[in-house]
């Protein structure tokens, strides 16, 4: 299975900036296989080069080394679980990413 690494969320705007939906979720629900029935957890990670550590110690059967998606907060689906009747979608984001 491949990885999914989508932009979740992006920062736009010049003078009034304001986050975007990308509808990334929508796309990850259409990937399972029975989303009537299925019931997907989700999980929120924040964080640098920690978060990052933790990413790989929790899914180590993911190919999460991709470099990150050009959004604010990335979406992802752990590869192992997509399959199951309960999922895991989780979400990371490092907010140093995106202060100038």
């Amino acid at each position: 299975m491949a990885s999914y690494n989508l932009p979740w969320l992006q920062v736009v705007g010049g003078n009034k900036i304001r986050l975007l939906d990308t509808g990334s979720m929508s796309q990850l629900i259409r990937l399972l296989k029975d989303s009537a029935n299925q019931q997907p957890s989700f999980l929120l990670l924040i964080g640098a080069h920690v978060k990052d550590r933790v990413v790989q110690q929790l899914f180590p059967d993911n190919n999460f080394r991709e470099h990150w998606s050009n959004g604010v907060t990335s979406l992802r689906v752990d590869d192992t679980s997509i399959c199951s009747d309960n999922p895991l979608f989780f979400a990371e984001s490092n907010p140093r990413r995106f202060i100038s």
